[in-house]
This record gives C-alpha cells, sequence and structure tokens, in this order.
C-alpha cells in the first residue's frame, strides 16, 4: 500500500508538471499570437498608410507636371507669336521710313522745280518792260510760251496732286500696316513717276535755258528797234498822223503789257499759294513722320517687355526645373525610406525566426522531459505491473494524448510561422514591384518633360 501511495503521488506530480509545462506552453502561444496580430496589424495600417501617401504624391507630381508643361507650352506659344509680331512691326515701320524718306526727296525735287519756275517768271517779267511794235510781236510769242509754260504749270499741280496722293497714301500707311505688300508696288509706282518727273524737270531746264537766250538774243532786237525808232521819230516828227497811231499803238501795248503783268501777278499768287500748300504738306508729313517715329519707340518699348515676359518664362522654367528636382529629392527619400523599412522588417522576421528557435528548443526540452518522465513511468509500471496496471494504462494514455497535443500545436505554430515568412515574403516582394514601378516612372519623367517642352 505505502509503495502504491508512493507511486500515485509521484504520478500527481507528474501529472501537475504536465498541465505546468502545457499551461505555460499555452501561454507562450498566447503571447506569441498577440504579438504577431499587433505586428501585423501595425504592418499592414503602417504599409496602407505608406501606400497611401505614396498614390496621393504620386498624383498630386503628375497633375503639377501635367499643368506646368501646358502653361510652359502655353507661354512657349505666346512668346512664338510676340516674336513674329515685333519682327512683323519691325519690318512694316522700316517700310514706312524708307517711303517716308522717298517722298520727302519727291517733295524736295518739287520745290527746287517751283522755285526755279519762280525765277523764270520773274526774269522773264523784268525782261518784258519795254514796249514797242516788235515787242507786241514778241509777246504774242511770249503768250504762247506762258500758255504752254502754264500747261506745264497744270501738270506740275498734277504732280503736286500725284504728291498730295502720295500723303494720303502715307497716311493711310499708318491706318493700313497690314496692306504693306500693296503699298510697296504703288510706291514702286511712285518711283517710276519720280523718274519721269526728274526726266521732265531736266527737259522743263533746258527749255527755260533756251528760252532765257532767245530772251537775250530778242532784247538785243529790241535795242536794236529802239534805236530804228528813235532815227524814224527824228524824221517823222512833222507826221503827227503817224506819231498819234504810233502812240495809240504804243498805249495798246502799254496795256498789254499791264495785262501780262497782271496775269504773270496772278500766276506768282497762284504759284506762292501752291508752294504754301506745299509747305504746310511737308508740315503734315513731317508730323506723320515724327508720329512714325514715336510709334517706332513705342514698339521698341514692346519688344523690350517682350524680352522681359521671355525672362519671366525663363526664371519660371527654373523655378519648374527646381520643383522637379525636388520632386526627385522627395522620391529619393521614400525610396530611402522603404528600404529602411524592408530592412526593419527583415529584423523583425529575424528576430521571429530566432523567438521560433527558442520556442523549438524549449519544447524540444519538453519532449525530453516528458521521455524521461515516461521512462520512469515504464519504470514504475515494471515494478508495479499488477497493482497499478489501471494507473499506468491512464497514466500512457494521458501522456499520449499530451504528447499528441504538443506535436499538433507544434505542428501548428510551424504552419503559422511559415505563413508569417510567405507575407514577409509576399509583402518584400509587392515593395520590390512598386519601386520598380517607381524606377520606370522616373525613368519616363524626362522623356515625358521632353515632349512637354517640345
Amino acid at each position: 500500500m505505502a509503495g502504491e501511495s508512493e507511486w500515485a503521488s509521484r504520478l500527481l506530480a507528474s501529472e501537475r508538471e504536465c498541465r505546468e509545462v502545457m499551461r505555460k506552453l499555452s501561454l507562450l502561444e498566447e503571447r506569441f499570437l498577440k504579438l504577431h496580430h499587433e505586428k501585423a496589424t501595425d504592418r499592414d495600417s503602417r504599409l496602407a498608410e505608406v501606400w497611401k501617401k505614396y498614390v496621393i504624391l504620386e498624383d498630386e507630381f503628375r497633375s503639377a507636371l501635367q499643368s506646368e508643361t501646358t502653361r510652359y507650352d502655353q507661354l512657349f506659344e505666346r512668346t512664338k507669336r510676340a516674336e513674329e509680331k515685333a519682327s512683323r512691326r519691325q519690318e512694316e515701320l522700316e517700310a514706312t521710313d524708307r517711303n517716308l524718306k522717298c517722298a520727302k526727296d519727291l517733295l524736295m525735287k518739287l520745290n527746287t522745280h517751283l522755285k526755279e519756275v519762280k525765277l523764270t517768271l520773274h526774269q522773264e517779267k523784268k525782261k518784258s518792260g519795254v514796249s514797242t511794235q516788235i515787242h507786241k510781236q514778241e509777246t504774242m510769242t511770249l503768250k504762247a510760251q506762258l500758255q504752254a509754260q502754264e500747261v506745264k504749270i497744270k501738270s506740275l499741280e498734277e504732280t503736286l496732286s500725284e504728291s498730295s496722293k502720295l500723303r494720303l497714301e502715307i497716311r493711310a500707311l499708318k491706318e493700313k500696316l497690314a496692306c504693306l505688300h500693296s503699298e510697296n508696288i504703288q510706291l514702286t509706282e511712285t518711283q517710276k513717276r519720280d523718274s519721269s518727273l526728274r526726266c521732265e524737270q531736266e527737259a522743263m531746264s533746258a527749255k527755260i535755258s533756251e528760252l532765257s537766250g532767245q530772251l537775250s538774243n530778242r532784247q538785243a532786237e529790241l535795242d536794236v528797234a529802239m534805236e530804228t525808232i528813235r532815227v524814224k521819230t527824228k524824221i517823222i516828227d512833222d507826221q503827227t498822223d503817224t506819231i498819234r497811231t504810233l502812240k495809240k499803238e504804243l498805249n495798246e501795248v502799254r496795256e498789254e503789257s499791264k495785262k501780262t503783268e497782271n496775269d504773270m501777278r496772278n500766276s506768282r499768287k497762284k504759284l506762292e499759294g501752291q508752294i504754301t500748300d506745299c509747305a504746310r504738306e511737308n508740315g503734315a508729313l513731317r508730323d506723320e513722320v515724327e508720329k512714325l517715329l514715336r510709334r517706332k519707340d513705342d514698339l521698341k518699348d514692346t519688344i523690350v517687355d517682350l524680352r522681359s515676359s521671355l525672362e519671366m518664362v525663363n526664371e519660371e522654367k527654373k523655378k519648374l526645373e527646381a520643383a522637379l528636382v525636388e520632386k526627385e529629392r522627395q522620391l529619393d527619400s521614400m525610396n530611402d525610406k522603404l528600404s529602411e523599412f524592408e530592412g526593419f522588417w527583415k529584423a523583425k522576421v529575424v528576430g521571429l525566426e530566432r523567438q521560433l528557435e527558442k520556442t523549438t528548443l524549449k519544447v524540444r526540452e519538453l519532449t525530453t522531459a516528458l521521455r524521461t518522465s515516461e521512462q520512469k513511468c515504464a519504470r514504475h509500471r515494471a515494478e508495479s505491473e499488477e497493482a497499478l496496471s489501471a494507473a499506468s494504462t491512464m497514466a500512457d494514455l494521458r501522456v499520449k494524448q499530451v504528447e499528441e497535443a504538443a506535436q499538433s500545436r507544434i505542428l501548428q505554430l510551424e504552419g503559422e510561422m511559415r505563413q508569417i515568412l510567405q507575407e514577409s515574403a509576399n509583402s518584400k516582394r509587392q515593395i520590390e514591384a512598386t519601386l520598380r514601378n517607381l524606377a520606370g516612372s522616373m525613368s519616363t519623367m524626362p522623356r515625358f518633360i521632353a515632349n512637354g517642352r517640345r
């Protein structure tokens, strides 16, 4: 009986030890599961937050890139249009300057021509003071020549009207800069007219020189005729009738000379009025030239403003490039953080593997302890086969159950650790895939930027 009580107490003690071992294993399993669950939740939450931040940053970066590229394209097109407009206006101003110079030259030539005509008329007026019968015949020729000169003066008036037309065309140049090609054709036509006017001026100067020579010859003939008249008057002093007739003829000649003088005065007044009109037109043309020069200065100012706007565009481009560099730095920092996160999880996996090793070692120790307890129980069974057969069978059943439970728990723990390792490997692969995608998007970014610049 004493031996049976000792065996019973030993069996109870071994059962208590087995229960404590099982309780400790269950506590370790609960702690391990809690730690695994907490770490998994933290890992999933951190990964979700990091992924959301990365998606938001990627969307912001793409939208900023797209908006900045569209803005840069718009600014580039505006600068191109402004440069084209400035070049066109510069060409138009140069063409208008040339046209104004041609018009000034033409007006100067017309003024010189009018002055020469005025001098010739004044000389003819001085030379036509003597009134004789021969002069009467010559006055007729002079009237014809004056009529011819009036015709030429009319042609000059027509040229003046053409010059007024040119003035109107110059004013139209200011209002119609878009029609410069057609006006250039008109200006070429006016240049042709200028050449024809030059030819006419040369012919007029030649005719005037011929008329001056004829007048000098006729003045000599008039002097000879006056001498003959004086001789005849001395001979025919007694013939009053002839003298009266001569006086009448002289009075008629004087009246005709007065009429010619009045006509010359009227023509002189007309020419002076035309000269004043030409002077006014010259003043108006000068005012228009000054206005065009002011317009040229304004266009230069606009060109300077466009250049300043181009500098602003270049500054904005530099700012965009700096922003892109900052975005690249942020992506590099994200990659560094991801690498740190990967290293952190690798370290955690290593720690979990070490914990697994420790738990396996503990389980092995427990199994060895159980085997030793089984050996002891077998010895006790051998000693008390008859007395404690029922107790030994119950103990064997309980030991087998404990072993099976322990082995099943160990298998469950190994499966869970394999799942944990597989999940960490999958997360690692996902992180590597995201990094590859990031590398691909970063490699396509300069091409996208280059296309936007184009």
